[in-house]
């Protein structure tokens, strides 16, 4: 129940930053596409030398790190606004 609050909070901040254009977008979407690719680099460097094994490992763990690239997306917004004036570079 904390988790939901806390990921409402963040949207309701992030969704307020960027009304008022004080939203760092393409930070926020480097950030989340370095830890997309990188953590979807690891897992299939992970799993062992079958194709099924890492066609299941990709399968499995692709929904937990778009989940979890998109959590950071939303937490960056919410939390970089203060430091990022209206073009959304850093003050």
């Amino acid at each position: 129940m904390l988790r939901l609050i806390v990921i409402l909070f963040a949207a309701f901040l992030a969704r307020r930053n960027l009304k008022a254009s004080r939203g760092d977008m393409r930070g926020a979407s480097r950030l989340a596409a370095v830890f997309l690719v990188l953590g979807t680099a690891i897992d299939l460097l992970d799993a062992s030398s079958s194709v099924s094994a890492v066609a299941a490992i990709w399968a499995n763990n692709l929904s937990l790190r778009l989940f979890s690239a998109a959590l950071i997306w939303l937490g960056y917004l919410a939390v970089s606004s203060p430091t990022c004036d209206a073009s959304g570079r850093m003050r």
